[in-house]
């Protein structure tokens, strides 16, 4: 007897808890929690549009699409076909993070990330912090493997827990204004 992959519709309400972007510029996604549980559901790149104007944290959502789980590994994946906001004054008032998690940078220091320019990124933005004097506020750490080995080098902006791959020196200043001047914990 052999076992198959489940395939099903699923129907999700919850609220959004941010974006995952690949690149750094392309949504691939969604971070939706439903009960105190997060699922990631990936976007379609139809649906990617509905999200550049917006604040996208603390938004209502109903996502309905396919749900995939391998018969080998369990896995589950969530592919969104349709994305409805239900709430869209929300996005405003939880655009803060809380103010007791402080900014930090994962850098994957694995060989595949390291040799790929994980060394450089890993000066630019202690350079770039230094610069602009972060360097108390925001730290640097370096991680384990982030699973995107051939896509290196690869960041983690907490409290976003937006990932990036594949950044270059060249992005670091952008990346950093983008998450981390929002998220500074006063002192």
């Amino acid at each position: 007897m052999t076992k198959k992959a489940i395939n099903e519709q699923f129907n999700l309400v919850g609220q959004l808890k941010g974006l995952v972007f690949q690149d750094g510029y392309k949504l691939k996604y969604l971070r939706l929690e439903v009960e105190n549980r997060e699922y990631w559901i990936k976007v379609r790149k139809e649906h990617r549009s509905q999200f550049e104007q917006l604040n996208p944290e603390g938004i209502q959502l109903k996502v309905t699409g396919e749900l995939n789980i391998c018969h080998k590994t369990g896995k589950m994946t969530l592919k969104a076909d349709d994305i409805a906001v239900i709430n869209p004054s929300l996005g405003n008032k939880h655009s803060q993070p809380p103010k007791n998690q402080p900014a930090c940078i994962l850098v994957c220091q694995k060989s595949s990330c390291w040799k790929q320019g994980g060394a450089a990124i890993y000066a630019e933005l202690t350079e770039n912090l230094a610069k602009y004097g972060l360097s108390d506020q925001v730290k640097i750490k370096t991680t384990g493997c982030l699973k995107k080995c051939k896509s290196g080098p690869n960041l983690v902006f907490m409290p976003d827990r937006a990932h990036y791959s594949r950044v270059s020196c060249q992005e670091v200043p952008k990346l950093l204004a983008a998450h981390i001047q929002k998220n500074l914990v006063t002192i």
